[in-house]
């Protein structure tokens, strides 16, 4: 078969002559529309990735049909005009594109149906509303009435879907993708807290600059979070001001969140080196399942060395220097907003940026060396079964549960092994310098904030005062 040549003005008169939803199978490349568990989805494919989207609408009334045949032309027309954007199809959301489906109604109402000219700079919604409206409210599309097609006709003579967003906020939607690629280095794509970001701007599109800070104040984030992307859209705003793209920053005098200083949930608490040791022994000797074993080199490595999860996960054959007994921790095997699997990972930098060399203790040489055996160069150390990475979420899900519930242990999350070596470090005596650079932190700040837990000081308070000094005071 040839090239699809369909133009917007053919998939628009499909839409006023569509027949009733069929269950039949659309051709590949168009918008399917199909009933699950009674609602209308629709369902197509954008560059060989597949896509969905839930109505809200029941299957079993024709005038949703309808609806749903004018969301299925606005998805292909954006795809035409090459604007589609793949963030705005999640379940269950009000979307915003030339053909909002929730404001048809107000198109097909009259039979007198007068076009408006349209504005840029308002929403589609507000150009709707211009419309001439009866009171009738049933929606009545017959295949010989071409009023409504004239309408929409006449709508996108004038207005791409590409400025659905007003002029303003499209600049700085632009603005947000060349700052965080061209800038910030950051593939919006794959990277969680970038690809968040412009997700909450494209949700605020309709709201005044000024009001930013307001909306980011009422999503419901945690403080370090809050306080992240608060430091973010400041620097992003700091940055499209220097563009005279907009007057102010409206988070330049926004303050950070303080955290009330609540101590941290069991989940996030250290453990002690008897109760680490049990857990080892209980994954190597498959006390609470017949496969836990496989795990036990990769937890041995986090307990011992305090690397976070995609660190450990990341560990290539050529950072494992067998002969100096040196491990070098230059980059992470991340998570992605597809998964946690093998596939769905991408290969960062470590967190700060930074590359630290750790010396092999006894122990973990005895299990690194057998896990190096047959191995070069980029090849992982931990892997499963099937030659694919660690997914420290399915580990953490099903295995590491199971075993702390059989020894009778509160929950932990995997990630307190850094805050368990440090506390334990610093018990026996290491300096915190040391530590800060163990853990791969770039300041000695976070190292006593978040990963060292506060004990009890049984030792006597340090002499810093000479005894010749003491008495010249009582002389005194």
């Amino acid at each position: 078969m040839g090239r699809n040549t369909r133009t917007k003005k053919d998939i628009i008169a499909d839409v006023h002559t569509a027949a009733p939803i069929r269950s039949k199978r659309n051709a590949k490349g168009e918008v399917s529309i199909i009933n699950d568990n009674g609602m209308i989805r629709l369902r197509w494919s954008y560059k060989r990735e597949r896509f969905s989207y839930n109505t809200g609408f029941r299957f079993d009334d024709e005038k949703n049909q309808y609806h749903a045949y004018l969301k299925a032309a606005a998805i292909k027309l954006e795809i035409l005009d090459g604007c589609f954007d793949r963030t705005k199809y999640k379940a269950d959301t009000v979307e915003y594109c030339p053909l909002n489906i929730i404001n048809a109604k107000e198109v097909v109402k009259s039979a007198e149906i007068t076009p408006v000219a349209i504005d840029t700079t308002i929403s589609f919604n507000h150009a709707l509303t211009a419309c001439n409206a009866s009171a009738n409210e049933e929606l009545n599309l017959p295949a010989s009435d071409s009023k409504f097609f004239q309408y929409i006709e006449t709508l996108f003579a004038n207005y791409s879907c590409k400025e659905v967003i007003p002029p303003g906020k499209s600049a700085i939607l632009e603005k947000f993708d060349q700052w965080s690629t061209a800038i910030r280095h950051k593939d919006i794509t794959r990277d969680n807290r970038y690809k968040s970001l412009r997700s909450k701007l494209f949700t605020w599109h309709y709201t005044s600059v000024s009001d930013l800070p307001a909306l980011l104040d009422t999503e419901n984030l945690s403080f370090g979070t809050y306080n992240e992307y608060l430091g973010l859209y400041r620097k992003f705003f700091e940055w499209i001001t220097d563009t005279k793209l907009i007057a102010y920053n409206p988070f330049k005098h926004v303050m950070k969140r303080i955290d009330p200083g609540l101590p941290d949930p069991i989940e996030r608490s250290a453990l002690t080196p008897d109760v680490i040791t049990a857990i080892l022994k209980a994954f190597k000797n498959n006390t609470f399942g017949k496969y836990h074993h496989r795990y036990y080199d990769f937890l041995y490595f986090i307990y011992a060395t305090a690397a976070r999860n995609a660190e450990a996960i990341g560990l290539k054959r050529k950072y494992v220097d067998l002969e100096n007994r040196t491990i070098t921790i230059a980059e992470c095997f991340a998570r992605s907003i597809h998964g946690t699997h093998h596939n769905a990972r991408v290969w960062k930098k470590t967190k700060t940026q930074n590359i630290r060399k750790l010396k092999m203790s006894e122990g973990l040489y005895q299990v690194l060396l057998p896990l190096c055996q047959g191995k070069a160069g980029d090849d992982l150390i931990f892997t499963s079964v099937n030659k694919n990475c660690v997914d420290d979420a399915l580990l953490l899900r099903t295995a590491f549960r199971t075993v702390l519930a059989g020894l009778g242990i509160d929950y932990r999350v995997l990630y307190t092994a850094r805050k368990s070596l440090a506390t334990e470090a610093l018990r026996q005596g290491m300096n915190v310098n040391s530590i800060a650079y163990i853990l791969g932190h770039s300041t000695l700040k976070t190292a006593f904030a978040f990963y060292i837990e506060k004990q009890e000081a049984l030792e006597t308070l340090p002499n810093i005062i000479q005894m010749e000094e003491v008495e010249e005071i009582y002389n005194y």
